[in-house]
């Protein structure tokens, strides 16, 4: 056999060949219908914490179309690898996009295209996706009282805003957006009065604002604040004078107090809440005693200040009254 002949005889057994494998694969073509094909939407590369798509869960296609067996089992081993990706960008104007996909195009360049499978049918054949950039933003922080407290001044912040990550659209959505530091009763009552309190609180999103991609970078919050002093004034309108006289004194001298003299107006008093409550109501007694001193009348006095005799913690805020008396020497005195 001439070379020339030999190339014949291989290039028609080739043929042959060819003929029989395209034959048998025609005879081996079916329709597979109902193919579950799992998908997942996924951010392009260097976006992957940037954006969040929604469907976020595995998406579960069916798809129909006529293949081989051969084929049909590369389409088993590819999708035991795991979903098809289907990437989507992010938005282009703004933060957020809504827009269709058509995933019977994507799913065909992805999947069907590189096997050599044409689809017949896809349901869903397109759904709409939602993409959102994760954005940074500053809040402001409010402080929120006990009801029915009130601080004589405002408190401080520190920080006075608090740093969150999280989608533009729950950002977008939320009006004034402030995140609340709640000072408790406790601390209120464990505040020593007039003196400024330095507490940290723990700070949480608001519901408006929270998603699994919310985060908050700023967890808490120390508040600086002083609770007013827990004071209260009273007036005694009139208050008896107690005139008390020593031994000695009654001995050398004759002590007369006029009678307008006898009682104190108006006295002023400020001290503990509890305490003037108490006064108020007569449980704890507040006196006026006026003693003159032997020294007082030898030295030819004729008034002096009046004690004013008040509880602990409690003091005198008007002048402090005066009581005018005759004082003159016993004839049968002893002179010493």
């Amino acid at each position: 056999m001439s070379f020339l002949e030999h190339i014949e005889a291989v290039l028609i057994t080739t043929l042959l060949a060819a003929l029989v494998w395209l034959w048998a694969e025609g005879k081996d073509v079916q329709t597979y219908d109902g193919q579950i094909v799992p998908i997942q939407l996924v951010a392009p590369p260097g976006f992957e914490g940037e954006l969040v798509i929604e469907p976020a869960e595995i998406i579960r296609a069916e798809a129909a179309f006529e293949t081989s067996s051969a084929q049909f089992d590369l389409f088993l081993s590819r999708l035991r690898d795991g979903a098809i990706a289907i990437t989507i960008p992010p938005p282009e104007i703004g933060n957020t996009r809504t827009a269709p996909l058509s995933l019977r195009a994507q799913l065909q360049a992805e999947l069907f295209d590189p096997l050599h499978i044409d689809l017949d049918d896809l349901e869903p054949a397109a759904f709409p996706v939602r993409v959102d950039r994760i954005v940074d933003a500053e809040l402001d922080i409010a402080l929120s009282l006990p009801p029915g407290v009130t601080l004589p001044q405002p408190a401080t912040l520190q920080p006075a805003t608090a740093s969150v990550r999280l989608p533009a659209s729950l950002l977008d959505a939320a009006a004034a957006p402030v995140l609340t530091a709640r000072l408790p009763i406790d601390a209120i009552n464990a505040a020593e009065p007039g003196q400024p309190q330095s507490v940290t609180l723990a700070l949480a999103l608001p519901d408006a604002l929270r998603s699994n991609r919310s985060e908050l970078r700023t967890p808490a919050v120390e508040v600086t604040f002083t609770v007013p002093r827990r004071t209260a004034t009273t007036t005694l309108e009139t208050l008896p004078i107690k005139v008390t006289l020593s031994p000695l004194v009654l001995r050398r001298w004759n002590v007369t107090v006029d009678d307008d003299q006898l009682f104190v107006r108006d006295i002023e008093l400020r001290g503990p809440a509890a305490t003037i409550a108490a006064i108020n109501t007569g449980t704890l007694p507040v006196s006026a005693t006026f003693e003159p001193s032997v020294a007082d009348l030898e030295q030819g006095l004729t008034s002096k200040p009046i004690d004013i005799t008040v509880p602990p913690g409690v003091e005198v805020i008007s002048t402090t009254p005066q009581a005018s008396f005759t004082a003159t020497p016993r004839s049968s005195a002893p002179t010493n």
